[in-house]
């Protein structure tokens, strides 16, 4: 006696995650909505490197933002000298340069600006000019 064969039916879903669509699913470590590396989740939705992203779920995209305090120079950070809470040492908390001071490299290594009328802690006093001799020295 012979069975009939009826088509098999399966319940199973199978959803494939697509990188840059803007919601986070299966391997996703991040799903910024673009394919662009170096903003926080790169081109393969990976979390990049001095970067954290939240918000991302099935629904919603993630936000992306540089580490802040880790000594590297990432996304709108404009020093990092690695310190996570030191102020008026020219790189704030935030990891912006504060004013009065200039810092270069990564991590950031800050100076304060003589001569330029903001004095920081690190000065005696700046009367707003390099000139020495009217009782403000240009050092």
């Amino acid at each position: 006696v012979a069975m009939p064969t009826h088509p098999v039916q399966s319940s199973e879903i199978v959803i494939r995650a697509t990188c840059g669509d803007g919601l986070r699913e299966s391997s996703e470590q991040c799903d910024d909505q673009n394919l662009s590396s170096g903003d926080g989740c790169s081109s393969t939705c990976t979390v990049e490197s001095g970067y954290t992203c939240v918000g991302g779920s099935s629904t919603s995209k993630d936000v992306c933002s540089g580490t802040c305090s880790d000594g590297i120079l990432q996304h709108r950070e404009t020093c990092d000298d690695g310190r996570p809470n030191a102020d008026f040492d020219g790189c704030s908390t935030q990891c912006t340069i504060e004013p009065g001071w200039t810092c270069v490299g990564a991590p950031s290594v800050c100076s304060s600006t003589c001569g330029d009328g903001i004095r920081t802690p690190v000065e005696i006093c700046d009367d707003g000019n390099s000139l020495s001799g009217d009782g403000c020295s240009r050092t």
